[in-house]
């Protein structure tokens, strides 16, 4: 998408203050291996805006302008005023819309800024929210306290509900129509409108332990990963999670050789696997994802051979799915996923996405054979055809991002 240099009636804002009490210097803390101010500058120029970084921060400044964003120096008697009162100094200064990607919120879906854009057109404010994943909060005497219901007194089901949904900010992005109205207690304000994102979506950087989500990657065992030379980028990551009969021995510089997850199908052929070449130690693991599939026997003699997992963290099915509001299509579509695309679906449901993969085959086609034995062929029960164009759409919705392109 080309950058949009001249745009008129916009203005994307970055707020990005030195003074953070929580976390110093917040905004240039790492997240998943960038800063988090990065995050928002990336975003804003992948949706074809310059951003505007606004701080008071020397130090901030320069990296923002090395990243490619411009910048407006914050007067420091701003740095500690809530967003409404900013908003009201920028509406003035800059005389447009206003679209606020805040650096502790990183993460967004592509096309938000122009779904923001469109609703300013007839709205005075936009803000992006997830709805709430249980239909009733209760406080701690199990009253429900946040649903209305048609039942009184009585706890309801859900048909009988007579409210709307309920939301919570993600606080990834906010805009407001120009001019600003002076004196609103709260930046969203007027009729306002919802840009609504999944629940995986709602990751807000307030406290140290925010900042220590892992950097994960799903590696699969396609042929494609032979000729890459991406081991130092995969090995680079906190979590790596391979799958199945993976191979490290001989092939680091491209599959690297680190692994803290692995993820392994409970089936005949498996264990006769282990039977002929012996148990596994899983001492140097974090965790063992086996995957059920339906037989509680396979399951249980597969992780018989499972010696010194330090945590077995039961895989199967595609309820993980459910998660991240694919289920419905997905489920209909593949009667028979590989462990791969489970392995990657479980990691989405465990730490949000988006989730690096390498060795899933091509964005463009499918890709047979494995790395380590390119003469052996896939599994034919498969429909890898299916799961690449799904792979697709996850990475279009910015659940997976693949490494190996």
């Amino acid at each position: 998408m080309p950058i949009k240099t001249t745009e008129s009636d916009i203005s994307v804002i970055i707020p990005a203050k030195g003074n953070s009490t929580r976390i110093p210097k917040k905004n240039l803390q790492e997240w998943r291996g960038k800063p988090l101010l990065l995050w928002s500058i990336e975003y804003a120029l992948s949706e074809g805006f310059i951003p505007y970084v606004t701080t008071e921060d020397a130090e901030i400044k320069a990296y923002a302008q090395r990243c490619g964003a411009r910048v407006i120096d914050e007067p420091e008697h701003m740095t500690d005023l809530k967003y409404q009162l900013l908003a009201e100094w920028l509406s003035d200064k800059l005389q447009t819309d206003l679209i606020f990607l805040p650096c502790t919120s990183p993460l967004r879906r592509p096309g938000q800024v122009h779904e923001a854009v469109e609703k300013l057109k007839s709205h005075d404010s936009v803000f992006v929210a997830a709805r709430l994943p249980s239909e009733f909060v209760c406080n701690q005497r199990g009253k429900i306290i946040n649903r209305a219901m048609a039942v009184d007194g009585m706890p309801p089901y859900s048909q009988e509900l007579v409210d709307d949904p309920h939301y919570l900010r993600t606080g990834s992005l906010m805009g407001v129509k120009y001019p600003v109205v002076q004196g609103n207690t709260d930046l969203l304000h007027g009729d306002v409108s919802l840009i609504e994102a999944p629940w995986n979506d709602t990751v807000d950087i307030d406290y140290p332990e925010d900042l220590e989500r892992p950097n994960v990657v799903v590696v699969g065992n396609a042929s494609n990963l032979k000729d890459r030379k991406i081991g130092w980028l995969i090995d680079d990551h906190d979590v790596v999670v391979r799958t199945n009969h993976y191979l490290t021995e001989g092939f680091e510089a491209s599959v690297g050789s680190k692994t803290t997850h692995w993820s392994i199908v409970c089936i005949q052929a498996v264990v006769d696997h282990f039977e002929n070449a012996g148990p596994r130690d899983c001492s140097s693991l974090v965790e063992v994802w086996p995957r059920h599939c339906g037989d509680d026997s396979l399951y249980a003699t597969v992780c018989s051979h499972l010696q010194n997992a330090k945590t077995v963290f039961q895989i199967g099915g595609c309820r993980a799915l459910e998660k991240f509001e694919r289920f419905r299509e997905d489920r209909r579509r593949t009667t028979c996923m590989t462990t791969g695309v489970h392995t990657i679906a479980n990691a989405i449901d465990r730490w949000g996405g988006p989730i690096h993969i390498a060795g899933f085959g091509s964005a463009e086609k499918f890709v047979n054979g494995y790395y380590y034995d390119e003469s052996r062929t896939f599994s034919s029960y498969h429909d890898y055809e299916l799961e690449r164009q799904m792979l697709n759409e996850w990475e279009s919705d910015g659940y997976i991002k693949r490494i190996d392109q």
